[in-house]
């Protein structure tokens, strides 16, 4: 799925930012990032189509993942174009997380 696939890209990335390849972890990152904003939570958008409370407790996990690792991978690349002196990618990275939260 879109999100598997956005998580093992992070991943990816993370190995990458270790390494100090910044440009190439940005990359992933971005790529991660393309997958979740492929990524539908269900044909009626962000709200839980089933009224049953176990369908609603995983909906809601499914959620908080799709949130957590979408800010996640903006602020990654953020740090990654402040470490490629990008600065007003830097900043727009920076901004779309903080819009995030």
């Amino acid at each position: 799925t879109d999100l598997k696939d956005a998580q093992r890209l992070k991943d990816e990335g993370a190995d990458l930012v270790k390494q100090a390849k910044w440009a190439l972890a940005c990359s992933k990152y971005r790529s991660a990032l393309s997958h979740l904003e492929g990524y539908t939570i269900g044909s009626s958008g962000r709200v839980c189509p089933s009224q049953d409370p176990e369908y609603q407790a995983t909906w809601s996990g499914v959620l908080e993942q799709h949130a957590k690792l979408e800010l996640a991978c903006q602020l990654n690349v953020a740090l990654c174009r402040l470490k490629c002196s990008e600065w007003p990618e830097a900043v727009e990275a920076a901004s779309a997380a903080l819009r995030l939260v």
